[in-house]
């Protein structure tokens, strides 16, 4: 896990569309499961002054958009939704375009960094839009800009079904607690 960690690290530092060739199918989904880790890892450390934002009632947490999905839908359409079909979708919006820019070598990474940004700016959305919420947007959606930048650099060096395969299986081990729970 470490060496993937370094892997990624190293990436985001010079991002380049180059995917990795000669891994067998076991060493990529074994690369999966580290940058999933690493992506949990990271997004729950971003997410803490979200958690102290919704504590200190700043902005109501209670209006995101994963409450309104538990109150309109069941629980296994909101696994469905979250698990299969977000992944599918944001990995062909985002990261699939991604391949259009393999030959911009001296810029890629503006490229690479813009998506990530734009994936995760997107998801403010979650949120009830107000003047504070767009204030705090760089904090509220960190989460999903770091899992965008790692997302991405699982699309590049490993190629997009390893990116939806993440994406799924993060999406979907996040929501199963409030699945069950509901």
């Amino acid at each position: 896990m470490i060496s993937t960690y370094n892997s990624i690290l190293k990436y985001l530092r010079h991002p380049f569309y180059e995917p990795i060739v000669g891994l067998s199918i076991g060493d990529k989904l074994k690369t999966v499961g580290h940058a999933l880790v690493i992506c949990f890892i990271f997004v729950f450390i971003s997410a803490i002054p979200i958690y102290i934002i919704g504590e200190t009632n700043i902005i109501d947490l209670e209006e995101h958009a994963t409450s309104q999905l538990f109150e309109n839908y069941s629980p296994i359409v909101i696994l469905f939704l979250a698990a299969i079909v977000a992944p599918i979708m944001e990995e062909l919006i985002f990261r699939a375009p991604l391949y259009l820019f393999r030959k911009v070598k001296k810029n890629f990474k503006y490229i690479f960094y813009g998506v990530a940004l734009i994936f995760g700016f997107i998801h403010i959305s979650n949120y009830d839009i107000t003047t504070t919420s767009l204030l705090l947007s760089p904090l509220l959606v960190a989460p999903q800009i770091i899992a965008g930048l790692i997302l991405g650099y699982v699309r590049i060096r490993l190629g997009l079904p390893y990116s939806i395969l993440l994406h799924s299986m993060f999406n979907g081990l996040a929501i199963i607690p409030s699945v069950l729970f509901m």
